[in-house]
């Protein structure tokens, strides 16, 4: 596999996430493989919302 993409959403996009969401993507590699993120839109409420 030379060439691999995807797309991460978060549940009700493009609309608005709920209250006191808590969103956990796992991404599996096979062994040798590395990965590459790319947010091309990220938004959150200031003070309350973070990445991590």
């Amino acid at each position: 596999m030379t060439d691999f993409s995807s797309v991460i959403l978060s549940p009700g996009f493009p609309g608005n996430y709920q209250s006191s969401l808590d969103c956990t993507w796992r991404v599996q590699l096979p062994i040798g493989f590395g990965i590459h993120l790319q947010f091309l839109n990220f938004s959150t409420e200031p003070v309350h919302d973070y990445l991590e």
